[in-house]
């Protein structure tokens, strides 16, 4: 087990609330580890598109990479979908350890919910669906006859995360509504099938 505690590394611990975000550029070293909360990554180029790419929560470890030839065109960001708790660690001897023996070119994101496999749908509806289940797979709480995932998670934030808009997911979930299938409130989501939400069609909409 890695000690921490050492004086070698110099810790910073923030406390985020709903909304905030951390920016990494690449300037920026550290090693991150979630000790509490939720957090969306992104990884966010100079055009202003954006690309979710996971989500991470207690437990996780996050470090950041950048390509040398595109280093300048991109920068990622952890917003934190509720309080969220996080140690960056700043140490030139990180990489001795295992958590850092890892493809330097790579992004290093441990104990996640990985979004990039989404992106295999071309419909946004498909997307959703996924999207849905992956969550109720990685946060979802049984309660009764439903799934609760215990997230803020906006239209806008939905869209973020499976490159969509807020409009087209408030459009989707408002007929999973309808249908009683899926719920969503600014404080959660409740899944009432994961039958029917996994065989919701287009054809639907």
């Amino acid at each position: 087990m890695v000690d921490f505690s050492t004086n070698n590394y110099e810790r910073y611990i923030y406390k985020l609330i709903e909304g905030d975000s951390i920016v990494v550029h690449k300037s920026c070293s550290q090693f991150y580890v979630i000790l509490a909360g939720v957090l969306n990554i992104s990884k966010i180029f100079t055009n202003q598109e954006v690309y979710a790419i996971n989500i991470i929560s207690d437990g996780s470890f996050f470090r950041p990479s950048f390509s040398n030839h595109y280093a300048n065109n991109y920068y990622y960001a952890l917003q934190a979908v509720q309080t969220s708790y996080i140690v960056s660690l700043t140490n030139n001897k990180l990489h001795k350890f295992n958590l850092m023996e890892q493809d330097s070119r790579k992004a290093v994101i441990y104990n996640t919910c990985n979004l990039t496999e989404i992106l295999i749908h071309k419909n946004t509806q498909y997307r959703l669906t996924h999207l849905l289940l992956l969550l109720s797979k990685n946060f979802g709480i049984v309660d009764s006859h439903k799934v609760v995932i215990p997230l803020q998670l906006s239209y806008k934030t939905l869209g973020i995360m499976i490159g969509s808009n807020g409009s087209s997911v408030g459009k989707i979930l408002r007929i999973l509504d309808k249908n009683h299938i899926v719920k969503h409130s600014r404080n959660w989501i409740n899944i009432y099938s994961l039958k029917e939400l996994t065989l919701f069609k287009k054809n639907e909409i």
